[in-house]
C-alpha cells in the first residue's frame, strides 16, 4: 500500500525535509528577483539572451513560491492553506512553466548556436524583438491546461505526489524530454567544438575584438552548459533514477528537492555570471544614500524647530 504524507504527519524527518525545500526556495527566489531586478534597472542588458534569462527568472520565482506555499506545508504537516482549485491550478500552471523553460533551453543553446557559427546574421534572428517573438510563439505561456490534460496526476492532487512519485504516465514527457534532450546536446556539442577551434587555431591571429567576442561567447556557452545540464539532471532523476529505491527519502530527493533546486540553482547560475553584479551593490548604495539623506533632513528639521523654539 503506497504511503502519503498523512500517515507521517507526525514524523521528525518532515522537518528535515521542508528545512531543505524552504532553503533552497529562499535562496532561488532571492537570486531570481535579483535577475529581474538588474534587468530593469540595466538599459544596456536589454539584450536576447538577457531577455531569455528574464523569462527563466520569472518561470523560477513563481515556482519557487509555489514550492513554499504549497509544497512545503503538505511535506512537513500534510495539508496545504490553498484549496484544490487554487492548488491544482498553481501545480498546473507551474508545470507549464517548467516546460517553457525546457524550450528556452534550446532557444538559448541555439542563440549561442547561431552566435558562433552564423555571426554575421546574429541581429537578424537572435535580436531583442525575435527573441521574444520567439519565446511568446511557445504558446506554453497561454496554455496553462496544457499539463493537466497531458498529465492527469495533477487533476487529482494526492500528497503521495510530493514525496513518493506516484505511477505517472510519461509517455508524452518522455517523448518531449529525448527531443529537448537531444537537441540541447546536439547543439551544445557544435558550439563547443567551434570555440575550441578558435582557441586552439585562430586565438592568435584573430583582432582584439574578435578575441574578446570569444571570450565572451566562451563564457556565456558556459552558462548555457551550466543551466542546461539542470534539466537533464532532473530528467535523470525523475525517469530513472527515481525508480532505485522505494525509500521516503530518496522519493523526496527525486521527485520534490531535485525539482525545486532546478529553478533555484538556475537562479543562482544566472547571478554569478551576470556581467551586471555592480548595479546590484549600487542598487543598495543608492537605497542607503537616500535614507542616509532622509535621516539627515529629518535631523536639520528637529533642530531648526529646536533652535526656533529656544530664541
Amino acid at each position: 500500500m503506497p504511503f502519503t504524507v498523512y500517515e507521517h504527519a507526525n514524523d521528525p524527518f518532515n522537518y528535515f525535509m521542508g528545512m531543505l525545500i524552504f532553503s533552497d526556495a529562499t535562496i532561488g527566489l532571492v537570486c531570481n528577483v535579483f535577475i529581474i531586478a538588474i534587468f530593469f534597472r540595466v538599459g544596456e542588458m536589454r539584450n536576447s539572451f538577457s531577455i531569455i534569462c528574464l523569462f527563466r527568472a520569472f518561470n523560477n520565482t513563481f515556482v519557487l513560491v509555489e514550492f513554499i506555499i504549497d509544497f512545503l506545508p503538505l511535506t512537513i504537516w500534510g495539508w496545504t492553506p490553498l484549496s484544490l482549485f487554487l492548488e491544482s491550478t498553481m501545480l498546473s500552471f507551474g508545470n507549464t512553466l517548467y516546460v517553457a523553460n525546457q524550450w528556452i533551453c534550446i532557444l538559448l543553446a541555439l542563440n549561442r548556436f547561431i552566435a558562433i557559427y552564423f555571426y554575421e546574421h546574429y541581429d537578424k534572428f537572435c535580436a531583442f524583438r525575435p527573441t521574444l517573438a520567439n519565446i511568446e510563439a511557445y504558446g506554453f505561456y497561454y496554455n496553462p491546461d496544457f499539463m493537466s490534460i497531458k498529465y492527469p496526476i495533477y487533476t487529482n492532487i494526492t500528497n503521495a505526489t510530493l514525496t513518493d512519485g506516484g505511477n505517472v504516465e510519461l509517455n508524452t514527457f518522455e517523448i518531449m524530454t529525448k527531443i529537448f534532450t537531444v537537441s540541447v546536446v546536439i547543439l551544445n556539442i557544435l558550439t563547443f567544438l567551434k570555440i575550441s577551434y578558435y582557441y586552439i587555431t585562430e586565438s592568435r591571429t584573430e583582432t582584439q575584438f574578435a578575441r574578446e567576442r570569444i571570450k565572451k561567447n566562451a563564457k556565456l556557452f558556459l552558462q548555457t552548459l551550466f543551466q542546461d545540464s539542470l534539466y537533464i539532471v532532473d530528467m535523470l532523476f525523475m525517469m530513472y533514477f527515481s525508480t532505485l529505491s522505494d525509500s521516503r527519502f530518496w522519493g523526496f530527493i527525486s521527485w520534490t528537492f531535485v525539482w525545486c533546486n532546478v529553478h533555484s540553482v538556475d537562479g543562482v547560475i544566472m547571478l554569478l555570471f551576470t556581467e551586471h553584479k555592480k548595479s546590484l551593490s549600487s542598487l543598495f548604495m543608492q537605497t542607503s544614500t537616500i535614507d542616509e539623506k532622509r535621516r539627515w533632513a529629518s535631523r536639520t528639521s528637529q533642530l531648526k524647530t529646536f533652535t526656533s523654539t529656544r530664541y
